[in-house]
């Protein structure tokens, strides 16, 4: 058994072989990034090979290639490896080293890693909600243009028709009109690229139960819903825990039983943002369409109260 870790570089590799004994097999201060160098080194080690690398810059790429080619790899937590083993003389051989040991006594924090599906959803998602927030900046400029002017679009929708006809006639300075009209230009050219993601979207969304699940609550979209499946595959995920012993599988269950009753949620300050940005430009979208409709504040807490009364109830059943 060869235990190999990888210190990934943006125009190099250090690598560092270990035996099962932890002797130096091999090592390279600066192996080639490209596929055909690393598999020609990977070549001349004894078999089988696993690979340890940090989740940082190209891991994907290396790790999706590698696993082509039947090479195990496991990826460590970064942050992890560091409270694990801190070295007071840091160099690019030593971090090579210090993957590998980890690698061979079993000690690697190793992350989750999605399968390709799951990736390209992430990515997906990703690209949409860049390009929300970039198109949403571009709002917040134009509305800025137009508050310096001191003027107020009549329409709820200033991107569609009427506020279009209304912005042709408007008293801009010649200046800020072209700077408008450019900014126009580049918000059309965005919401087009949106539209076509959410299409791309949509179908991955199709058939996926949980996103099906969230998207019922009050206030959450399909791309709310769609974001929290990003990190989590529940059937992977379930059929791992399943094969656990029976002991570590009811102290698990335990343990899940007790966070539903804490307060306290860790979510991604990011994720959340981009779901709300989501949220409000649909919202914006379908008033401006007409297509919205308000719900009396009385009528959304008697839904809360009844979903969280069905919790409860599912909880206590459950317990």
């Amino acid at each position: 058994m060869t235990f190999v870790g990888f210190d990934l570089h943006k125009r190099y590799i250090t690598v560092c072989a270990l035996s099962a004994e932890g002797e130096i097999i091999a090592e390279v201060r600066q192996l080639a990034t490209s596929l055909e160098a690393i598999l020609a080194w990977l070549a001349l080690l004894p078999g089988p090979i696993t690979v340890g690398v940090e989740a940082t810059l190209y891991w994907e790429w290396l790790t999706t290639r590698l696993a082509a080619r039947d090479i195990a790899v496991k990826v460590a937590h970064a942050f992890r490896v560091k409270l694990i083993w801190q070295a007071r003389a840091k160099t690019d051989p030593i971090d090579a080293r210090k993957l590998a040991e980890l690698l061979r006594v079993n000690l690697l924090p190793a992350i989750w890693i999605p399968d390709a599906a799951t990736r390209e959803r992430r990515q997906l998602l990703r690209v949409r909600a860049f390009l929300v927030r970039e198109r949403t900046q571009l709002k917040n400029r134009i509305h800025g243009h137009l508050t310096s002017e001191n003027l107020v679009a009549p329409s709820s929708d200033l991107y569609g028709k009427g506020g279009r006809a209304w912005f042709a006639s408007a008293p801009l300075s010649p200046v800020l009109r072209t700077q408008t009209e450019d900014l126009l230009t580049l918000h059309d050219a965005l919401t087009e690229e949106i539209t076509a993601l959410d299409g791309d979207v949509k179908k991955a969304a199709k058939g996926n139960p949980v996103v099906k699940q969230l998207s019922s609550l009050p206030g959450v979209g399909l791309f709310g819903a769609l974001l929290p499946c990003m990190d989590l595959d529940l059937e992977q995920r379930s059929q791992a825990v399943l094969h656990l012993p029976v002991a570590t599988r009811a102290e698990l269950a335990s343990r899940l039983l007790d966070s539903l009753d804490s307060a306290e949620t860790t979510e991604s300050a990011e994720s959340v943002a981009a779901a709300w940005d989501a949220e409000l430009d649909r919202r914006e979208a379908d008033f401006g369409a007409a297509a919205g409709f308000g719900i009396p504040a009385s009528e959304v807490f008697q839904r809360l109260d009844a979903d969280l009364a069905a919790l409860a109830t599912h909880h206590e059943t459950h317990r």
